[in-house]
């Protein structure tokens, strides 16, 4: 019973342990607070620090700074199982819990949802023929094939 503290820092051989991961380089820390009651634990994450991702404009790598919390509650049950995604039940008497894919998947979950370098730090190269292309696909006038399907109408 009571309040525990770990912390733990989370760097490339971590995230080279995640198979199917998105995030392949990173150096970040990780606070777990855990109260440990009879018939359950609350675990409290607090992540800071920086995930190498690609950037969704230009496809380089950049340092992405990241930082939040997260929790999930362990309750104790007959038979081990997820009810929610902030629930995890054990069975009573495990004593061992492995929490490295909730890390991964909170560290996931505090990047945004769109990824793209700050201003001005995006390959030129890329960024000119996007824009190139997206200016040259305006459509100008009326097309005859769209126009013969107005007159179905």
């Amino acid at each position: 019973m009571g309040a525990h503290q770990f912390r733990f820092k989370v760097a490339d051989d971590f995230f080279d342990s995640i198979e199917f991961g998105e995030i392949r380089k990173g150096d970040l820390f990780v606070k777990v607070d855990m109260i440990k009651e009879e018939t359950m634990l609350v675990l409290d994450f607090d992540i800071a620090g920086t995930v190498n991702i690609m950037c969704d404009r230009c496809s380089e790598l950049y340092d992405q700074e990241t930082k939040g919390e997260n929790q999930l509650i362990v309750k104790f049950g007959d038979e081990a199982h997820h009810n929610t995604d902030d629930i995890l039940v054990l069975p009573r008497g495990e004593s061992e819990m492995a929490i490295t894919l909730y890390i991964y998947e909170f560290i996931h979950l505090l990047l945004p949802q769109k990824r793209v370098h700050p201003e001005g730090d995006c390959d030129q190269e890329v960024v000119d023929r996007l824009n190139e292309l997206s200016a040259s696909r305006k459509f100008k006038g009326s097309d005859p094939r769209w126009d013969a399907l107005k007159e179905v109408l």
